[in-house]
C-alpha cells in the first residue's frame, strides 16, 4: 500500500508513545487500523500500555515492544527498530503539538477513504460482480466517504456571551418553513438533525403534505431531495406541477374556502370563491406549463424526485443514493422527504421493533449529514376518530418517542365537503405542542393550505358550525 501523510503519522505516533496529555485523546479516537506499517505495530502496543499504566509509554516504548519483536523475522524486527529512533529523535527534537492535533480529522478522513477504496476495490475484483458484492461496495464507499472525526470539538462553553449571536442566527436555518403562520411561528415544520413525523389516514393527504414542505422549502431557497417509496416519479413529479402552479386536473370553476372572522379575531363562519382556471394538467397544457418551469428552473433546480422500491430499500440504501447524489451532481440537500419509511426494507419476525429501528436510523442520518427529515407515516384504526393523538400512529408507537415533532392531520366527512381539515400538534422538542391548526384546503389544485387559524373554540362549537354550513 502506498505511503500516504509519513509525516503525519510519525507526529501521531510521538504524541502517543512520549505525550501524556495528547496521548488518551488519540487512543480513544484512532483505530490502528489507520496507520500503515510499522506505525500501527507500535501505536498498538503503546495502546497497550496507555490502557494499563494510563500514561504514554515514553522511552518504555522499545521495552513493550520487545516480545514482538522477537518473534519477527530479522528484516522486519530492523524496519521497526529504525523507526523507533527516528521517532525518538524527533521527540527529543520537538513536533507541532497543536497542529497535528487540529489536523487528525483530515487524517482520519484521507486514511478511512483509501482503505475505502482499497476494500471496495478488492471486493469488486474477488468476486463475481453481482447485486450484493456492488451494495456492499457502495456501503464500504459510502461509510468512508462520511467518517468523521469530532471528538475535539470542545462543544459549546455557556459562559461564552458571543455563543448568543449563533445561537439566534443559527434558528433561521434549523428550523423549515411550513407556510403555515400557526405552525411557523412555534418552529412546527421540519428542523435539522431531526425528523418531522406527520399522520394521516389512508388517502388523506399525506403526499400532498409532502409536496407542499418542499415547495415552502424551495422557496426558502433550500434543496430538497424526495424519496418516494409509495408513488412512482412520474405520479409524485405531477403532483409537484399542479402544487407550484395550482393546475387542476379539469378545466372549470373551483371552490376556494376562506375564513371569516368577527371583530375579535374570532371564527365565525366561511366564505366560497369560485376560481376559475383555463387549463388543466392535460396534453393542451404543456406549452404554458414548460414556459413556468422555465421562468422558475433555478428554484426547481433544487428538486430532485427519486423512486425506491418499497419492501427492499434499507437505510442503506438510501445513504448510497444521498452520497451518489453529491459525486455526480453536487447535490446535497437540506431537507430529505421520505414517503414513506413504513415500506422500506422491514424484519417482518419483528416487525415493530425492526421499524422503530428504521426511525431511529434516520434520526441518525439526519444529525449525521445536517439534514432535515421529513416523513409520513399511516394512522392505525383508532384514528377514525375526529382526532388522531399520540398514538396513532400505525404499527409502533415508539415512532412519536423518536421524532422531534409528531402532528396529526384529521378531517372529518362534513369538512372535507367544506375543504377543511385540522392540523393537531401532538408534541415537539422545539416549541409549544398539544394545540390545533385549522386549515382550508384545495386538493383540486394540489393546494395543501388556503388559509389557516388556530383553533381556541370548544370543537362541539366548530363542528356545529360546520353542521350549519351545510344545513345538516
Amino acid at each position: 500500500m502506498a505511503a500516504l501523510n509519513r509525516g503525519h503519522q510519525e507526529n501521531i505516533c510521538v504524541l502517543v508513545c512520549w505525550d501524556d496529555k495528547y496521548c488518551h485523546l488519540i487512543r480513544g479516537s484512532l483505530d490502528v487500523s489507520l496507520f500503515e506499517f510499522p506505525y500501527d505495530i507500535i501505536c498498538e502496543h503503546a495502546f497497550d500500555y496507555i490502557d494499563k499504566y494510563a500514561v504514554a509509554p515514553k522511552d518504555h516504548i522499545h521495552d513493550v515492544l520487545i516480545d514482538y519483536l522477537k518473534k519477527q523475522k530479522k528484516g522486519l524486527r530492523k524496519q521497526v527498530e529504525r523507526k523507533l529512533k527516528d521517532l525518538f529523535t524527533l521527540s527529543e527534537i520537538g513536533i507541532n503539538k497543536q497542529y497535528t492535533i487540529d489536523t487528525l480529522s483530515a487524517f482520519v478522513r484521507k486514511q478511512t477513504l483509501k482503505l475505502g477504496i482499497t476494500a471496495a476495490a478488492e471486493l469488486i475484483l474477488s468476486q463475481d460482480g453481482d447485486d450484493d458484492t456492488i451494495e456492499e461496495a457502495e456501503r464500504i464507499l459510502s461509510e468512508s466517504m462520511n467518517k468523521s472525526l469530532d471528538l475535539f470539538d470542545p462543544g459549546i462553553n455557556m459562559g461564552d456571551s458571543d455563543q448568543l449571536e449563533e445561537f439566534f442566527k443559527s434558528d433561521s436555518d434549523r428550523f423549515f418553513p411550513t407556510g403555515i403562520p400557526e405552525l411557523d411561528e412555534r418552529h412546527c415544520g421540519p428542523v435539522r438533525g431531526g425528523v418531522h413525523l406527520y399522520i394521516a389516514l389512508l388517502k388523506k393527504g399525506k403526499s400532498w403534505w409532502m409536496a407542499h414542505l418542499a415547495k415552502m422549502s424551495l422557496i426558502d431557497h433550500y434543496k430538497v431531495c424526495h424519496i418516494t417509496l409509495e408513488l412512482d416519479q412520474m405520479q409524485v413529479y405531477g403532483r409537484y406541477l399542479q402544487t407550484f402552479f395550482a393546475v387542476p386536473l379539469r378545466k372549470g370553476d373551483i371552490d376556494q374556502t376562506w375564513f371569516l372572522f368577527d371583530t375579535d379575531k374570532r371564527l365565525v363562519g366561511f366564505a366560497f370563491e369560485p376560481i376559475a382556471r383555463k387549463f388543466a394538467m392535460n396534453e393542451e397544457a404543456r406549452g404554458e406549463l414548460a414556459k413556468r418551469i422555465e421562468q422558475f428552473t433555478p428554484m426547481l433546480n433544487k428538486l430532485w424526485i427519486k423512486y425506491l422500491p418499497p419492501n427492499d430499500t434499507t437505510i442503506r440504501n438510501i445513504e448510497t443514493y444521498l452520497d451518489n447524489l453529491e459525486i455526480t451532481k453536487g447535490f446535497i440537500p437540506d431537507l430529505l422527504i421520505i414517503d414513506y419509511p413504513d415500506q422500506m426494507k422491514i424484519d417482518i419476525n419483528n416487525y415493530r421493533l425492526a421499524l422503530g429501528q428504521i426511525y431511529k436510523g434516520l434520526k441518525s442520518m439526519a444529525g449525521k449529514r445536517n439534514l432535515a427529515v421529513a416523513v409520513v407515516t399511516q394512522a392505525n384504526k383508532q384514528g377514525k376518530k375526529t382526532k388522531i393523538d399520540s398514538e396513532g400512529a400505525a404499527e409502533d408507537f415508539s415512532k412519536g418517542m423518536t421524532v422531534d415533532l409528531l402532528m396529526s392531520y384529521n378531517r372529518t366527512d362534513n369538512e372535507e365537503k367544506l375543504n377543511l381539515a385540522r392540523l393537531e400538534v401532538l408534541a415537539s422538542r422545539a416549541d409549544e405542542d398539544s394545540f390545533t391548526v385549522l386549515i382550508s384546503q384545495n386538493y383540486k389544485t394540489g393546494q395543501f393550505c388556503i388559509d389557516s387559524h388556530r383553533m381556541r373554540m370548544p370543537k362541539k362549537g366548530y363542528f356545529g358550525m360546520v353542521e350549519e354550513e351545510l344545513g345538516e
